[in-house]
């Protein structure tokens, strides 16, 4: 086997995996509301179990505040939910995403855009947590009906 042919292999492997782990968070965007994604590894002990509370319950930014600001990616929360539009009354389920910092603070958005920079990294970097951290440069995106929020990695 030449190198390039065993470089081949393995940079397949390594594709499919970030595609499994891809395919995982994209197959919850068609879940029921309620349910959840996290990577945060649950070793049992408080420090993880508290991890996971705070950013289920109780985020301490929005992702929309930092807009060209940078934050260090090294977990995720992705939750689906149900919101009602004020205007038309219709139901719509969309993700809201928690992007934990590496110092553990979480960051929240109902946002397809940022649900998607998230699914993107899962390709691109492999299922997190992620260590050494992402660094996620919030971007806000002129869209049709309004804007977006997206990230750039650098």
């Amino acid at each position: 086997m030449t190198n390039e042919i065993a470089t081949t292999e393995s940079t397949n492997a390594i594709q499919l995996a970030n595609l499994e782990a891809a395919n995982a968070v994209a197959a919850i965007i068609s879940a029921q509301a309620g349910a959840t994604y996290c990577s945060i590894e649950n070793d049992g002990t408080r420090e993880a179990q508290s991890k996971f509370f705070n950013a289920l319950n109780n985020p301490e930014g929005r992702v929309s505040d930092c807009i060209n600001q940078t934050i260090k990616v090294q977990d995720v929360l992705i939750e689906m939910r149900d919101l009602t539009n004020e205007e038309t009354g219709e139901i719509a389920r969309v993700p809201r995403v928690v992007l934990i910092d590496d110092k553990g603070k979480g960051w929240q958005a109902t946002s397809i855009g940022i649900y998607t920079v998230v699914k993107n990294a899962f390709y691109a970097f492999g299922k997190a947590p992620w260590k050494p951290a992402l660094e996620f440069t919030i971007k806000q995106k002129p869209t049709k009906n309004g804007s977006m929020l997206t990230a750039e990695i650098r």
